[in-house]
Parts: C-alpha cells; structure tokens; sequence
C-alpha cells in the first residue's frame, strides 16, 4: 500500500561507512585491547617461570600477551597516523593560527611536550611515579608467582 514511501528512519549518515568513525573506533578498542594486554603482562610472571609453570590468562601464554599487546601497538600507531592524517586540518589549525601568524595553542602545546617529557625522564631515570609501576609489576612477578 506504501511501496512508494521512502523509509526515512534511517539516516544516510548511518549507511555510508565513516572512514573518521572507523578510526575514531579503531583506535578505542585497539586501546582497550592494549589495555587488557598490558594489565596480563604486568600481573604475568616473568618469562621463565610463565613458561615452566605453563601459565596462561585467558587462554594466552606470556608470549601470547606480549605478541598480542605489541601487535596492538602497531595498530594503535597507524590508525593514529590515519586519524591525524584524516584531521590534519583541524590539527593543523589547533596548532597554528593564521589571525597571529604563530602558535594557535602555545600553553597546551608547551604542556602537552612537557608532560610526554617528563614522563620519558621519569621512565628513563627511573624516579617516581614511572618507577612505581616498575616496582609493582615486579612485585607481583616475584611475590605472586
């Protein structure tokens, strides 16, 4: 009776693939997916006796975890490189204003570069917080296992 009536409940947003969605998405769950891994590994024993006591997590090995978790770092790197790549303009204008001829954002720039860093230095030198979890991944691999 209503052949001709076109069905508008669904958006043509909705049917259309979203490349910006699917980077968006891709770089969430790849991040879940680094973050469960890394939470395994932490609380994994260390190599060897992960792998004389046969332990697993999951249904995965420590070398299981770390393939996995490594993986999901080079996905979390190009979907990034994608994601910036599919909003250079944006982030292109965020970091440089055109009205001023110089940096669009300097104060979340300057703190954005200090914090990532401060953490470098913190992890390279191993001073706290960074070696906090140093610590206490190393406690669970020895005093857990």
């Amino acid at each position: 009776m209503f052949a001709h009536v076109r069905d508008t409940t669904r958006s043509t947003a909705a049917t259309r693939f979203s490349g910006r969605a699917f980077a968006v998405f891709l770089i969430g769950l790849a991040f879940l997916a680094m973050t469960v891994s890394g939470g395994a590994l932490m609380l994994a024993p260390s190599g060897r006796i992960a792998a004389q006591g046969g332990w697993s997590f999951l249904g995965l090995g420590r070398s299981g975890w770390e393939g996995l978790h490594l993986t999901m770092a080079l996905l979390v790197i190009g979907a990034a490189l994608w994601h910036g790549w599919l909003h250079r303009a944006v982030i292109v204008n965020l970091a440089w204003s055109r009205a001023t001829q110089g940096l669009g954002h300097p104060r979340e720039i300057a703190l954005a570069l200090g914090l990532v860093v401060l953490v470098i230095v913190l992890a390279a030198l191993h001073l706290p917080p960074a070696s906090w979890l140093e610590t206490l991944a190393a406690s669970f691999r020895h005093d857990l296992w």
